[in-house]
């Protein structure tokens, strides 16, 4: 794992914004993606962008991501390189003093709604551009979605076998017979 110094191109020091849109622009590689603790099956390659609105006390962050995540097939554990695509928005709101002071400067109110302390003068958005792509990837990533199939057939055919039916399957342990006793009526 790699230092959290390696995300401060992903901090934005907004006491020393004018009121406005901002944009920014980010490659999101495999040692981004390592730095926060993700483990990639091979090279991946996201362009993020970012379109900070600045206002007083609020803002708003428009985050797009666009490329592709070097995963792991569910199935036969072969690297894929998975789309990834998407928009969110998000707010955030500068804590007036006094109101609910809790520990870190980063709070999440809401899903779309963050809190950060009045005393803050920067926020890093790699963990959010971190969770906008972690979101975007499927439960069960496997090739089936995929208009390219790397699948590794040796692990399909071995799979195949291991799932075939065994005839041994129907026998029962005759340890268990015993135990059928016990569900049959007393009469």
């Amino acid at each position: 794992m790699r230092n959290e110094s390696d995300l401060e191109e992903f901090e934005i020091p907004f006491v020393k914004l004018k009121d406005g849109l901002h944009h920014y622009a980010f490659n999101l590689d495999a040692a981004f993606f390592e730095t926060l603790g993700f483990s990639l099956a091979g090279p991946g390659n996201v362009k993020a962008n970012l379109t900070f609105d600045k206002k007083q006390h609020l803002f708003q962050l428009d985050m797009e991501v666009d490329g592709a995540v070097a995963v792991s097939c569910d199935r036969c554990l072969e690297a894929l390189s998975y789309p990834v695509k998407a928009a969110h928005r998000v707010m955030v709101k500068q804590r007036v003093p006094g109101e609910r002071e809790t520990m870190g400067a980063l709070v999440e109110v809401d899903d779309d709604l963050l809190e950060i302390a009045h005393t803050e003068i920067s926020i890093n958005v790699a963990p959010l551009f971190f969770d906008l792509v972690v979101l975007t990837l499927p439960i069960i990533r496997n090739c089936d979605e995929l208009p390219e199939k790397p699948c590794n057939q040796d692990m399909l055919k071995r799979l195949a076998e291991l799932a075939a039916p065994d005839a041994n399957d129907n026998q029962t342990d005759p340890r268990w017979e015993g135990l059928k006793d016990l569900f049959k009526d007393p009469e």
